[in-house]
């Protein structure tokens, strides 16, 4: 039916179409007349389809009933859900997250024969939200009140079998109920934006409800976070964009939120949660993660321009240094008695000669570029610059004597302000603005950590006031990377500059990226690889690359499971880099999602992360 209003609309005859179908122009080269409305207006659409094909026989009967085969089907941003249409039914729904399993293998709310129970609370919500889409789409096609039509809601339109589709889907429960179940545990993902000529925008939406006898209320909903100005929320009701009489929910309803994000400019990535609060239980609180560039219509107006962002290097050539063999046996490199080309065990790169690196091995066996040789130990070895795909890190500096000389903590703590500055050494301040002359704030990681010039211990949470950092060294000259290493069949790297929500930066040498390293902003801070190619099912290596001055634990997320944490030890110096590994399993296919996340300290500076094939 859709098809045939497209046809008609592209045709220009759209005002004769009588059909109930609607055209999917909009889809294909954005709504002509409200180029910026198109999201708001279509951002829930989904795709339906019905079948519910019975041919009449004799004495008034049809060639089957009402029950005997799936009659719903709803796809909706990757996922896919098959419903039959009698409440009673006891037979199998099926819901598939067709973005990850395209064969259909995987029926995520039940296998044949299993207790459908065994779904978790997020794939319970995920099956209620497509009902509730479903059930939607059937109130805008039912044909309201009109005794004609009532398509949905009148059992005349299943040979009077049943008690209606709105009020059979509506009530069927295959599955587990939940008091309050939410369309989106984890993550609420932003599609790309529309520019309305003035800013970027993008609406989603969330759905919410309750399946149990009794009533669940919605005491708050707020966004938190630095940026949580981007964000607008609207409470609707199911069928309409009224706001529902009451923020009270019974069973069998449910109430969406509209999450609106709107800015002048694009930032590469946002920090902000929706926290909702409700009867039901703990608060709820659920990432908002943009998808960052393009848009959903073509733009009337130019674009403004996009936050910068640096600029990508070249396309590297290999280089073209003969190779030769290893300098046997190995011995202890060291900043004074350096090592040549091919030659270690080096441990860092100031123990190579000068136009040399030391080249970072993942695992014995490995390939040693531009040297030849086979070489199963895990001695580090000295490689020429253009072999590393890197800069020369800078020899550690030696460590600077203290500007001022360590003082007790000035006890107790009072609150500091800026018309009553506290001395140095003396908290609890908030900015810098709140401590005397040119000293600053100190932004504490957590209670215990030692504060900078100053004696003693404390457990709390209190800011001290301390003298600025001396100013750092100047920068060492280095030259740009011009090559990258092979990897070993099976293998694939996550690099920073790949990921949607990575600060970079390159104030730190050493790192690998052609861009930079990946900066965690402070405790809770993530970043991730969406839509990452794994390309067998199997046993992998996760071997991390990072530099950070104190053990900092990082978690690892796949496919917003977790996978195991790296226990991540000091490397002493930002520059210095090392590689911790965890063993992951993963299937094959694309769409899979790879968070790590600082649940419990500001994490490490992140290259990259190796996957490497178990043999």
């Amino acid at each position: 039916l859709d098809i045939f209003s497209t046809i008609l609309d592209y045709a220009g005859a759209a005002d004769a179409d009588q059909s109930d179908g609607k055209s999917l122009r909009r889809f294909m080269d954005g709504d002509d007349t409200h180029p910026y409305t198109f999201n708001d207006e279509y951002d829930e659409s989904v795709v339906v389809l019905e079948w519910d094909y019975r041919s009449p026989e004799s004495n008034n009967s049809l060639s089957r009933d009402l029950d005997s085969a799936p009659a719903f089907c709803l796809l909706h941003k990757g996922w896919k859900l098959m419903m039959y249409k009698k409440a009673t039914s006891p037979k199998l729904d099926m819901l598939f997250h067709v973005a990850a399993d395209r064969y259909e293998q995987q029926n995520l709310i039940g296998i044949h024969g299993n207790d459908t129970a065994s779904a978790d609370d997020a794939i319970i919500g995920k099956t209620e939200h497509l009902r509730a889409l479903l059930l939607e789409w059937m109130h805008r096609m039912d044909g309201g009140d009109d005794g004609n039509k009532q398509y949905y809601s009148h059992p005349k339109s299943n040979a009077n079998e049943g008690l209606g589709d709105i009020m059979e889907i509506g009530l069927r429960q295959p599955w587990r109920r939940l008091d309050l179940w939410v369309s989106e545990l984890d993550t609420l993902w932003f599609g790309k934006t529309s520019y309305d000529g003035n800013s970027y925008v993008r609406h989603e939406y969330l759905y919410v409800g309750r399946r149990t006898p009794g009533s669940v209320t919605l005491e708050s909903i707020h966004v938190e976070g630095k940026d949580e100005l981007f964000f607008s929320l609207e409470l609707l009701s199911p069928y309409s964009n009224d706001e529902p009489s009451s923020m009270t929910i019974q069973e069998h309803e449910h109430v969406r939120i509209k999450v609106s994000f709107s800015s002048t400019i694009l930032p590469p990535k946002v920090k902000a949660k929706l926290v909702l609060k409700s009867t039901a239980g703990p608060d709820i609180k659920i990432d908002l993660s943009l998808t960052v560039g393009g848009s959903a219509s073509p733009p009337l107006a130019p674009h403004p321009p996009l936050t910068p962002w640096p600029t990508p290097q070249p396309v590297p050539t290999a280089p073209t240094l003969p190779s030769i063999p290893f300098i046997q046996p190995p011995r202890e490199c060291s900043p004074t008695n350096r090592c040549g080309r091919c030659e270690g065990h080096c441990k860092s790169d100031d123990e190579c000669e000068l136009d040399l690196v030391c080249h970072d091995k993942d695992a014995g066996g490995d390939p040693i570029p531009g040297c030849k040789g086979t070489d199963n130990s895990m001695t580090e070895w000295c490689i020429p610059i253009e072999y590393s795909g890197r800069t020369r890190a800078p020899s550690p500096p030696t460590p600077p004597p203290e500007a001022v000389d360590p003082i007790p903590f000035v006890l107790p703590p009072r609150p500091c302000s800026s018309t009553d500055p506290c001395q140095r050494c003396q908290g609890h301040c908030e900015g810098d603005n709140e401590c005397v002359g040119d000293l600053i704030c100190h932004d504490k990681e957590a209670g215990g950590s030692p504060i900078p010039g100053c004696i003693g211990t404390d457990m709390s949470k209190t800011e001290w006031c301390i003298a600025p950092p001396l100013p750092p060294s100047p920068p060492v000259a280095s030259l740009p990377p011009t090559f990258a290493p092979t990897l070993v069949d099976g293998a694939f790297i996550l690099t920073a500059s790949e990921a949607m929500s990575c600060t970079l930066k390159t104030e730190n040498a050493g790192f690998k990226g052609s861009m930079g390293y990946c900066d965690f902003d402070g405790k809770e801070d993530w970043i991730e690889w969406e839509n990452v190619e794994v390309p067998a099912t199997g046993t992998y290596e996760a071997r991390m690359r990072y530099s950070s001055a104190s053990s900092r634990p990082l978690e690892l997320l796949i496919d917003s499971a977790p996978a195991g944490t790296y226990n991540v030890p000091e490397t002493g110096l930002w520059t210095v880099w090392d590689t911790e590994t965890l063993t992951v399993t993963l299937t094959q296919g694309m769409q899979h999602t790879i968070r790590l996340h600082a649940a419990e300290s500001k994490g490490p500076n992140v290259d990259q992360v190796t996957f490497v094939p178990v043999v």
